[in-house]
């Protein structure tokens, strides 16, 4: 897929991340609509949505204010919202865990169900998620719960769509070990000595957007990291 004036939905965008991937992807000429809550992003030539994503009905919001903003569904989809605990099992609360939950897998779900019945007509399209650099690891995470089992439903949710809506729809899941703009070094477990850079990121989606033949796959920027939360 060439990123050429494509239409870019790209969620979470008030992270750095999501700041980076929009300044590559503005790079090559696509149309970037950037959904926020709190943290405003300042970047020249991007389309700005305020929406909390919290219910069903904000997702239902997005996709209607988007619409009225650009006359056809995305080209491309990607999804960087979710928050991380760092909270032992034993002093979690209900909240505490649905929260987690809600913010990368129930949100996940909802804007896909919306916005794939307005990509499934279109001639190639690509959907991207944020996995984790540990979501393929089937074992017990005691301190991080709500997260790893919220990955690991993003990774499946990425491969049923994948399968779902093919060949014309490509989706991936891109899974990241420690990035720069996180606040713990942990660069001494990292195999490669460093964290990812916001642009390696930003490299890897385009990459991923541009394949004509990747889907349904997690996809590793971690340098070798694997989590040994317990």
């Amino acid at each position: 897929m060439q990123i050429k004036d494509k239409k870019v939905l790209i969620i979470g965008g008030g992270s750095k991340i999501a700041s980076a991937i929009a300044k590559r992807l503005l790079e090559q000429g696509a149309t970037i609509i950037l959904q926020y809550r709190n943290h405003k992003p300042i970047i020249n030539k991007v389309k700005l949505l305020q929406v909390d994503l919290q219910e069903e009905k904000d997702c239902e919001n997005l996709i209607s204010s988007y619409l009225k903003l650009e006359s056809s569904g995305p080209d491309i989809f990607i999804n960087c919202i979710g928050d991380f605990s760092y909270k032992h099992f034993k002093d979690l609360t209900f909240q505490e865990f649905k929260q987690i939950i809600d913010s990368n897998l129930y949100i996940a779900f909802n804007l896909c169900k919306l916005i794939l019945p307005l990509m499934k007509e279109k001639k190639e399209a690509r959907i991207l998620h944020f996995g984790y650099s540990g979501a393929n690891i089937l074992e017990a995470k005691p301190s991080i719960l709500p997260y790893h089992i919220s990955k690991i439903g993003v990774s499946l949710l990425t491969k049923t769509i994948a399968q779902t809506y093919a060949p014309n729809i490509l989706a991936n899941c891109l899974c990241l070990g420690i990035a720069e703009n996180n606040d713990f070094d942990f660069s001494n477990k990292i195999p490669l000595a460093r964290p990812v850079k916001l642009e390696e990121i930003a490299e890897a989606v385009e990459f991923l957007i541009k394949s004509d033949y990747i889907t349904a796959t997690d996809f590793y920027l971690d340098g070798g990291f694997r989590p040994t939360y317990s």
